[in-house]
């Protein structure tokens, strides 16, 4: 297991370790994590000119077209984390659960998950927000205490690129991974999340 990144939010994290594909494969991408007692957002922009984006259904498989994730894991250590994937329509992915037993979001939940895909000259973005209400829905499935969304909060988190099916294939974290193949659900490899 590499060491753990640490971010404290208000923050930025870089998108910068490129996994199982040629340096230089990941366009430059990074992730800009800011918090209320209300919800988590972050918004996540990638340098990419055109990117791919094909599937327009809920919880299509984006990973596929040119993609922009964040994994967040509330409580630490337990395995539990929302899996939220999306390409530059805005088409999201959305999932909570462990690696061996996740679902997908219930359609009350996801209308919860705030995802807004902005397409400019030369980049694109996914804002995500996240609030305490579905945070506490969560609580509540997983049989876990709610979080509350506070300075001192400790979280875990990954933020990736992918792109399977984009012309030159990439797959990027923040946070290192191990696996030799491409694997990004990994909570046991996400990085350390301070709301500060």
């Amino acid at each position: 297991m590499n060491e753990q990144r640490s971010l404290v939010a208000p923050g930025r994290a870089e998108v910068d370790t490129t996994l199982w594909t040629a340096p230089g494969s990941v366009p430059a991408t990074h992730a800009i994590l800011s918090w209320t007692p209300e919800a988590l957002t972050c918004r996540m922009v990638c340098a990419e000119v055109e990117p791919r984006a094909t599937y327009t259904r809920p919880n299509d498989p984006v990973h596929k077209d040119s993609c922009l994730e964040w994994f967040l894991a509330p409580w630490p250590g337990t395995g539990l984390y929302l899996n939220l994937e999306a390409n530059a329509l805005g088409t999201f992915y959305a999932a909570f659960g462990t690696v061996a037993d996740r679902e997908f979001l219930t359609p009350e939940q996801r209308l919860l998950v705030g995802c807004r895909a902005d397409v400019e000259e030369g980049q694109w973005s996914i804002t995500w927000t996240v609030p305490a209400e579905l945070l506490s829905a969560l609580a509540e499935v997983a049989g876990r205490e709610p979080v509350e969304l506070t300075a001192g909060t400790i979280m875990e988190a990954n933020f990736y690129k992918c792109g399977d099916d984009t012309e030159v294939e990439h797959y990027g974290a923040w946070n290192p991974i191990t696996a030799e193949t491409p694997a990004f659900h990994r909570p046991e490899e996400f990085g350390r999340l301070e709301l500060a």
